[in-house]
């Protein structure tokens, strides 16, 4: 398919090709048009493509989603040409003729392989169509370009961004899936329906009508994408937790001993064990025998080269720095232990 925008004062053309006629292949064709211009008209005259234009009576008139979102991005007014015959477009129907008879039959014994190998064939004569000498005039449209280039509107900081629609409900995690990726909602809309435009490069998330927010789109299969200011009040104190930072403060506020502890079994949790968990249920004792047994029991257990947590559950229970208070561990002697002292100089 092949999409051509004309401007009305100068007659000066673009024209590229398109895999189809849908609403992603029109909102693309305008928008590098605009581009080729380098700016836009106050107003907007399509033809009634399906993918624009729903409805045009002489009493109802209705245009798509995306061609609405399309005239509030770049501030123009729509009217879409009379419908049944071509009317109210007559220079750019003209231009559509000049382009099937020179630029595409120029083209017809040539193979092509992408929508993009034929669109770069096809640049070359856009400048020869805007460079033809006009039959009723001593110029050429590109040079009425020039003059008319002026009144043109200044584009917008970005060019529009074509997406698709979705309804999704909010689960209790608060993070809905699009295409085998998750992000993240204020919590506070679980259980409710909201709109997700998806583009090319953003996730737009939208409820009752109001952008709630955007997230950069992710290509990357399961990936999971979270705002914290979105979580629960109770997740993040949770996840808070789990840090170990956090950890090794709240083991501070025990004692040194607690603290040197709780980073011994941070640094040496083998594979496979969680080391934030250890600790929590290292700080969990102090509920269970006080802060002050906790903190001579850690003492103790460093003192003999104890890493555990389950070591110093087991030095709490017997109360073992109370036996051994300088920390040097119970001898046993017996017929199979050798030893030997040597005498201290």
């Amino acid at each position: 398919e092949i999409f051509v925008a004309t401007l009305a004062a100068s007659g000066y053309t673009y024209f590229e090709a398109h895999p189809s006629q849908d609403s992603a292949s029109f909102c693309a064709g305008i928008t590098r048009a605009l581009e080729f211009f380098g700016g836009t008209t106050a107003a907007w005259v399509p033809d009634n493509l399906k993918a624009g234009v729903i409805t045009n009576t002489k009493t109802d008139l209705r245009l798509s989603r995306a061609m609405c979102e399309m005239a509030a991005h770049y501030q123009v007014v729509v009217e879409p040409a009379r419908p049944a015959r071509p009317r109210d477009k007559a220079k750019v129907e003209e231009r559509v003729g000049y382009i099937q008879r020179n630029a595409l039959a120029a083209l017809r014994n040539q193979l092509f392989y992408s929508i993009d190998e034929l669109n770069r064939a096809l640049v070359p004569y856009i400048g020869v169509v805007n460079a033809r000498p006009m039959a009723n005039a001593k110029t050429t449209r590109a040079e009425l370009f020039e003059k008319e280039r002026e009144y043109l509107r200044a584009l917008p900081l970005l060019p529009f961004s074509y997406g698709t629609w979705h309804a999704v409900l909010v689960p209790p995690n608060y993070h809905i899936e699009l295409q085998g990726c998750r992000y993240s909602v204020p919590y506070s809309l679980r259980g409710q329906e909201v709109e997700v435009k998806l583009t090319e490069g953003v996730v737009e998330i939208y409820a009752q009508g109001k952008h709630v927010v955007t997230h950069r789109r992710s290509r990357e299969s399961g990936s999971v994408t979270t705002l914290a200011a979105h979580r629960h009040p109770q997740h993040i104190a949770y996840l808070k937790a789990k840090e170990p930072g956090y950890l090794i403060e709240a083991a501070s506020g025990i004692g040194d001993s607690c603290a040197e502890m709780a980073r011994t079994i941070l640094s040496r949790a083998q594979v496979g064990e969680s080391g934030p968990r250890s600790v929590r249920l290292l700080l969990a004792l102090a509920e269970e025998h006080g802060s002050e047994s906790l903190e001579a029991a850690c003492a103790y257990g460093l003192s003999i080269g104890t890493n555990s947590r389950k070591s110093v559950a087991s030095i709490l229970s017997r109360r073992s720095w109370e036996h051994n208070p300088h920390g040097a561990p119970p001898s046993f002697a017996h017929a199979n232990l050798r030893f030997q002292v040597e005498e201290e100089l």
